[in-house]
């Protein structure tokens, strides 16, 4: 039988799951297990590494168990999981403590204090995202603050499906999607961690392992994890994006512009701008589902954004002949869908 099968991994904070997918997207298996985590009274909230491990290997076993010859078809592997977080991984490979998960609150106070300094202002610009109790930035600062010796144990420091990828291929890295909005600059999809010394936390950028976008790069199944998931080695493995953007993609999230810009004299001291352009639905239609409609709704609002800054910048920048043309910046979007 010819490899015809990919298996998507999500480590979400309620379930961990496997799931067999066809080469046309069509669900053939899934097998899953309840997550568990500890929640502490000082806030923490936390969750066993090498059990998350476990739980996913063996859903990986199980899925095996409903979709025949699942070992000799499988195409690839993808991970994903719940985002942000703390996993920290040390030199042998094996977690120096406990994760800590989105949820925990530990570093709330730190985040908000942040939030309220000179700083926040150029990292939002940098990363296109707030600081939460939730994010990796902030709670790497407490671990400095108040036990620092765990920070000088640690090699390099992940998210959950990061480590799920290291325990799957031994690569330590993280996907682009979190690393630039907790510590990169979305400009250049490259890591800009001066929050870190904004929070006094500098050596912990030390930590940041490689961003790997596995739209491009994929690394092989370690020996150690085909023998413990059933699979054969060196089957190609795609550290996913976090879940939220996944979600999306999945939901069909992903709109197309086709759009043109004119740039033309009107003047001897004017420019002429011109916006033509169509919206165009991912999949060729709107979906059934509730949710793809929501979706929509987003998309269409993200472009009618986009335009409406455009135009504002046109007027706030230019002389009158520009303000003229940005008033005449249509809506390129047709009306957001009903909701079934």
């Amino acid at each position: 039988m010819s490899a015809d099968v990919i298996i998507g991994i999500d480590a979400g904070t309620s379930v961990i799951k496997s799931v067999a997918f066809s080469m046309q997207g069509r669900q053939l298996g899934v097998a899953a297990t309840a997550n568990s985590y500890t929640t502490l009274k000082n806030g923490g909230v936390e969750q066993d590494m090498a059990r998350t491990w476990k739980d996913a290997a063996q859903t990986l076993r199980d899925l095996a168990d409903k979709v025949d010859n699942l070992n000799s078809r499988v195409i690839a592997i993808a991970v994903t999981g719940q985002g942000d977080g703390m996993w920290l991984i040390d030199k042998e490979g094996e977690p120096v403590a406990p994760a800590w998960l989105w949820l925990d609150s530990r570093a709330a106070a730190i985040a908000e204090d942040f939030t309220r300094s000179p700083a926040y202002a150029a990292h939002y610009e940098r990363t296109g995202t707030g600081v939460n109790a939730c994010q990796q930035n902030v709670q790497l600062a407490w671990l400095k603050r108040h036990a620092p010796e765990i920070l000088g144990k640690t090699e390099s420091a992940h998210h959950c499906k990061d480590w799920l990828y290291f325990k799957l291929t031994g690569e330590r890295a993280c996907d682009p999607s979190e690393a630039n909005f907790t510590f990169g600059n979305y400009h250049t999809r490259a890591y800009g961690p001066q929050i870190l010394d904004e929070l006094g936390a500098s050596e912990a950028k030390r930590l940041l392992p490689p961003i790997v976008d596995g739209v491009q790069q994929s690394h092989g199944l370690s020996l150690d994890a085909a023998q413990a998931i059933g699979l054969a080695a060196g089957t190609p493995v795609v550290l996913g994006y976090v879940d939220v953007v996944c979600t999306g993609l999945g939901g069909g999230l992903f709109p197309v512009l086709d759009a043109d810009m004119m740039l033309a004299p009107a003047g001897p001291r004017s420019t002429l701008l011109t916006l033509a352009g169509a919206y165009r639905p991912p999949l060729g239609s709107q979906g059934e589902a509730p949710g793809r409609a929501i979706l929509h709704r987003v998309a269409a609002a993200s472009i009618r954004n986009f335009i409406s800054r455009v135009a504002a910048g046109i007027r706030g920048r230019s002389g009158p002949a520009e303000t003229r043309a940005a008033d005449d910046v249509p809506s390129l979007l047709p009306p957001a869908p009903e909701t079934p």
